[in-house]
């Protein structure tokens, strides 16, 4: 499984299903550390939550997250996937906070452990 959290730049929705399936098989077979368990099953809340407020998109074929402070550097990648940019004008004179705040018309803003992340509305 990939490691996911707040800090991390994109959160593909599949490695949270996996996880969910992940917690649930651990809490329905128990733990050993009582302690575990109930750190298992807060994670668990927390990322059904998150699937939750993630009804956006094709969760299940995967949806992708991306970290608000990461975003600018999402929308420059994007316009080079798609332009293909180079370093010359008039790709060089491009405001990307501002093109990236116009791409986030397209998307919805949901929090993550205390981040606020995007997927694609």
């Amino acid at each position: 499984m990939t490691d996911f959290n707040n800090n991390s730049n994109f959160i593909d929705s599949r490695d949270i299903i996996e996880r969910i399936d992940e917690l649930t098989d651990e809490i329905e077979t128990g733990l050993e550390n009582d302690e575990d368990m109930d750190s298992e099953k807060d994670e668990l809340i927390a990322l059904l939550a998150l699937q939750d407020d993630c009804n956006y998109g094709d969760w299940e074929s995967g949806a992708t997250l991306i970290n608000d402070s990461y975003f600018t550097e999402y929308a420059e990648q994007t316009a080079d996937d798609l332009y293909g940019i180079q370093d010359c004008w008039p790709f060089n004179t491009i405001d990307w906070a501002f093109a990236a705040e116009q791409l986030q018309q397209d998307y919805t803003s949901i929090n993550f452990d205390g981040a606020e992340f995007w997927i694609r509305s």
